[in-house]
């Protein structure tokens, strides 16, 4: 699609000249109204412009015949300068300060060594000494982890680098008006001085330092459409092989310069992919910018200066619908030329925002296809086609509202089909699909169908998760588990038109287009005793199958609870008088005649419970994949969450949840004069803190990790809060037991709705706070409840996995990062843990 673009003419490089003035190292500077003192040369600047003070360089006006912008200097700004004849130290940071004061000059300011620091010396063995500086410098650059692997300025050499998420701070300053700055640390300067006569005479000497902005930028004005449709990421983009982020490198001292004088600069190479730039448009409220009709939002996206750009779109993403590529164009009556972007100068353009309402997300489809699905940020749903549920108290089984289509749309593409094996034959394509054990009118085959005719022929792709589950639950024997294996197997068999891939570590996105990536969930953690079985658990025939991931509601074991005597406990009770379980000890009960409760307090809480070491949790499962090959899978899956101690807030979606002693029910028998009435109790911590802990390890897992190979991760929120009104929610489960009252069917509903919420919310705050000063990374499968339902998180958080594919440097097939110490975690450049 093609664009009016406005293009003023590309600004001037030379936008901002800073005149420095110095004295020598033999005088020590007396302070004259603001003027700094320093040891060592102290530098006059001037910008022609006072700027206010504040943090970093700023933008200032544009001249009238728009060739220009004023670049400002801000009080506190710091450069790197450097003189290779400099006695005792040949590079010192310097700090602007004085600007603005009333000396006389206008604008006139001042560069002087950080106090307590030495300057640059005068050479005076020489008759000439040579000055070259570069804005920012290192050691002022906000994010430490880009500056500290890929930036330096040595020799007179600069290393920089223009990083893939460039964060703005969007301001909302009324309605639909907003203000965008700039991170100005990628805005880089550069000053060249040759040849200056050293001075003799114990004058200034009036060296003079023209600094002028290194780096292309384009500015990107956004006209509001008047849709009021929330807008969540802007890209700018070049063509598959182009360079426009990454690492580059200038040599001022010996390096050749252009036909406008400044320094030649080349791309450092790396194995990523290089050819976008990201900016969320999020404002300070972590909120997606509304533009309403006319009102407009500028953005500043700085771009690698190697070469004239061309043939560069802009992309922008709709907050939970389409996305719009747009080319940089100008359109006249008989032809349309590709807007040129001149390197180390600024150009800029409006575009009006496009039409998205009603888009489906195709965001895969944006994605180079030599990446490597290992990278991906993949947003799932739990029991994708739970909303078909139609029986009673639905909102304690139902994980999802939003329809299939609905889910499609908006840009999920991972879906969980919970259900049995086929009862009525050896193929899953007829097998229910269950909630709450309960059908909800609809097969395994008819979901698999509805996922498969939105991939086939297009550039997205989809996975699917095979989830066993069952009325009866799951058979000591294994028959159940067994005979979903060889139905889903047979499925496989039996439907060849479908295009399958396997997930491994060396596939792309490419060769998954248009294909279904299965990832079963079959086995459960009591499938580790296997002697029982008649048969052997078989290979997949397609996909992969993931090894003792199943319907467990609290999975103590992987949790890393463990008994006084050291031993992880059991992943849950195999009996009333299980002691090697955290449910034999969480229940209590007690006995009375006629029922009085008078010691009822004794029983909140136990003496000894099972505790978690941290030491233990072990989320790391086995996979088998198509062909026998294995790996492994991250799985952080739990799903029964208890709400903290204390006083929940009247007219909270969590009013009245809480930790402690449950009541489960009571027995009755005689004894030989009267009644003996038992009462049975059982009792939860609060766990909401250990879940977010568990969800935020594993982003941070997955997001950390260099290069996942054989691992992939699937981050679960789902789940739902223990609740009073509820007994699915605190009835333990124990296998085969009664312990007085009926517990085998503990765990199997709860409050999914006040959860999802509060999760969603949490999780969705927690990455774009994150975010800000950190970086991104690939998070894998993240498996969501309650996603569209209207909440500010069950609404945002998946568009905000789908565009961190779009926040770092994705690997690519065949390649190694060289971006340093096997991070591809480069959303701000660099690993993503500190």
């Amino acid at each position: 699609m093609k664009i009016n673009s406005y293009l003023l003419a590309p600004l001037c490089a030379a936008m901002a000249i800073f005149m420095l003035g110095s004295c020598s190292d033999e005088q020590i500077v007396e302070d004259n109204g603001g003027r700094p003192t320093g040891n060592g040369i102290v530098f006059g600047a001037s910008t022609g412009y006072a700027g206010a003070p504040g943090s970093k360089t700023a933008y200032g006006d544009v001249s009238a015949d728009g060739s220009s912008q004023e670049i400002l200097w801000v009080a506190g700004d710091k450069v790197d300068v450097y003189s290779p004849s400099s006695p005792s130290m040949t590079k010192a940071e310097y700090e602007i300060g004085g600007i603005g004061l009333d000396t006389g000059d206008d604008g006139q300011g001042y560069l002087a060594a950080i106090k307590g620091r030495n300057g640059l010396q005068w050479d005076k063995g020489s008759a000439t000494q040579d000055f070259y500086a570069v804005y920012p410098s290192k050691a002022s650059m906000t994010n430490q982890t880009i500056a500290n692997k890929y930036v330096s300025f040595e020799n007179g050499v600069l290393r920089g680098f223009i990083p893939v998420n460039q964060q703005h701070t969007i301001t909302k300053t009324g309605e639909g008006t907003y203000t965008a700055t700039p991170n100005m640390d990628w805005q880089y300067m550069v000053a060249e001085t040759e040849n200056f006569d050293v001075p003799q005479d114990g004058t200034d000497g009036g060296v003079t330092l023209n600094f002028k902005p290194i780096v292309t930028t384009l500015e990107i004005t956004i006209v509001g459409n008047g849709s009021q449709l929330p807008l969540s990421q802007l890209n700018v983009e070049a063509p598959e092989g182009t360079v426009i982020m990454g690492q580059f490198a200038c040599d001022l001292v010996k390096g050749d310069v252009d036909e406008d004088g400044m320094p030649v600069c080349t791309f450092l190479q790396s194995g990523t992919t290089t050819n976008f730039v990201t900016v969320s448009l999020y404002d300070t409220d972590n909120a997606p910018i509304t533009l309403g009709d006319g009102e407009e939002l500028t953005l500043n996206v700085f771009l690698l200066p190697v070469d004239d750009l061309t043939d560069i779109s802009i992309r922008i993403a709709g907050f939970n619908t389409g996305s719009k590529t747009l080319s940089l164009a100008e359109e006249t009556a008989s032809d349309t030329t590709s807007i040129i972007l001149p390197k180390h100068k600024k150009t800029r353009v409006r575009i009006s925002e496009p039409p998205l309402q009603g888009e489906v997300n195709q965001w895969i489809s944006g994605i180079d296809e030599n990446v490597l699905i290992s990278q991906l940020s993949i947003p799932g749903t739990a029991n994708s086609f739970s909303y078909g549920y139609t029986g009673a108290n639905a909102a304690w089984y139902q994980t999802q509202t939003a329809t299939f289509e609905e889910q499609w749309n908006a840009g999920i593409r991972c879906f969980e089909l919970v259900g049995e094996q086929n009862t009525n034959g050896n193929d899953l394509r007829g097998a229910r699909l269950l909630c709450n054990r309960t059908s909800v009118n609809m097969t395994f085959g008819e979901a698999v169908d509805m996922i498969w005719d939105k991939v086939r022929d297009t550039e997205e792709f989809a996975m699917i998760i095979p989830s066993y589950d069952s009325d009866t639950g799951h058979p000591a024997d294994g028959n159940g588990v067994l005979d979903y294996a060889e139905d889903l197997n047979n499925f496989y068999t039996n439907n060849p038109d479908i295009k399958y891939v396997t997930y491994s570590s060396t596939l792309t996105v490419g060769e998954a287009r248009g294909g279904l990536l299965f990832i079963a969930r079959i086995t459960s953690e009591e499938d580790v005793d296997r002697s029982q079985w008649d048969r052997e658990m078989p290979a997949p025939v397609q996909g992969v199958f993931v090894d003792q991931w199943g319907s467990l509601k609290d999975n103590w074991a992987r949790r890393g609870y463990t008994l006084q005597d050291g031993n992880v406990v059991n992943n849950w009770s195999t009996g009333n008088n299980d002691q090697n379980s955290v449910e034999h000890y969480m229940n209590t009960s007690y006995q009375n005649q006629r029922g009085d409760d008078s010691h009822r307090d004794t029983f909140d809480q136990p003496s000894y419970m099972p505790s978690r070491d941290n030491e233990k949790v072990n989320f790391v499962h086995a996979t088998t994949r198509e062909g026998g090959s294995t790996g492994q899978a991250y799985v952080q899956d739990w799903q029964r969450v208890v709400y903290g101690d204390g006083e929940v807030p009247a007219g909270s979606e969590v009013t009245g949840l809480r930790s402690g002693s449950f009541f489960l029910g009571q027995s009755r028998d005689w004894d030989w004069i009267d009644y003996i009435y038992t009462n049975y109790y059982t009792y939860w911590r609060p766990s909401l803190e250990e879940k977010q802990t568990d969800i935020w390890n594993t982003y941070l897992e997955s997001i950390g990790v260099a290069d996942h190979g054989d691992m992939f991760y699937i981050n679960s929120l789902d789940g739902y809060f223990v609740d009073p009104n509820i007994q699915d929610s605190y009835l333990p489960y124990v296998e085969g037991g009664t312990w007085g009252v009926g517990l085998s069917g503990g765990g199997t509903g709860g409050n999914i709705k006040a959860y999802g919420n509060l999760i969603n919310n949490w999780f969705y705050n927690k990455i774009l706070d994150f975010g800000v000063t950190n970086v991104y990374g690939p998070m894998n499968i993240i498996l969501m409840d309650y996603v569209y339902d209207g909440t500010a998180g069950g609404d945002r958080l998946p568009s905000t996995i789908i565009n961190n594919n779009f926040r770092f440097p994705l690997l690519t097939a065949g390649e190694t990062n060289s971006f340093g110490d096997g991070g591809t975690s480069m959303g701000n450049g660099g690993s993503a843990i500190e």
